[in-house]
């Protein structure tokens, strides 16, 4: 069987202390990809990452698009350096689509959408050799969650990655797993897995910081009680986007 598959995230290694200080983490500026010049910045990023990883085949777009980019509900957000999109993250949004998971995840996604609000995590990827990779990384999945929760009243997130990044999600961010390692079709039969972050859960931890949170990727992370109390949730760039839309 093929290794590889198309994962729904980029995978990087657990950080050393340098990549995710306060002084690096300010080199690089969030915001939603509101115009089309964006999206298709960090369209062309993913396209760049799945190819130099050999997941697809080269288009002439040079774009990495799915029929979920075209709902109006599906946001992404892309790291800047300067002018330049270095990193993006799409969170797509339960729709009558359903969400990309369910094309072989259908009976465990439908059950967890019982009293639940889902998203899945699309598209994350930073540029090669951007500087800060990891901190890029946690920043974007950081307001993918205060944007699902706090904005959008999302309570799990879903991704589905290949089983070898299984233990970086569990640990770093406390997924847990749901359901069986499945074969994925439209890659060949790569092996697939199905990922689940409670996001209640994420903001109590991230209120309360327990002992253990700070062998997770969490304690880099702000929870929306803080941003709220700081005003950056009120005034930040999400809440503007939505009241134009």
């Amino acid at each position: 069987m093929d290794s590889k598959t198309i994962d729904q995230t980029t995978i990087y290694p657990l950080p050393n202390e340098s990549d995710t200080s306060e002084k690096n983490k300010q080199n690089i500026k969030l915001k939603i990809a509101d115009t089309i010049a964006l999206k298709n910045e960090a369209y062309h990023l993913i396209y760049s990452k799945y190819r130099e990883k050999g997941y697809i085949k080269k288009n002439i777009n040079k774009s990495w698009q799915t029929q979920y980019d075209k709902l109006k509900e599906t946001t992404t957000f892309v790291a800047m350096d300067k002018d330049e999109v270095v990193g993006a993250v799409t969170i797509i949004f339960d729709s009558e689509l359903n969400l990309p998971g369910d094309k072989l995840y259908r009976e465990e996604i439908s059950k967890l959408r019982i009293n639940n609000s889902l998203a899945e995590i699309s598209a994350l990827g930073v540029k090669k050799d951007t500087r800060y990779s990891l901190t890029i990384c946690v920043r974007l999945l950081n307001q993918a969650f205060l944007y699902a929760k706090g904005i959008k009243q999302t309570s799990h997130f879903i991704v589905t990655v290949n089983p070898r990044h299984t233990s970086f999600y569990l640990k770093a961010f406390l997924f847990y797993k749901l359901g069986e390692i499945k074969e994925y079709d439209k890659v060949g039969g790569a092996p697939a897995e199905l990922l689940v972050l409670d996001l209640n859960h994420i903001e109590k931890i991230l209120i309360e910081r327990p002992p253990f949170h700070d062998k997770t990727m969490l304690k880099h992370c702000k929870s929306i009680k803080e941003c709220k109390s700081k005003k950056e949730f009120k005034s930040s760039e999400s809440q503007r986007w939505l009241r134009k839309n």
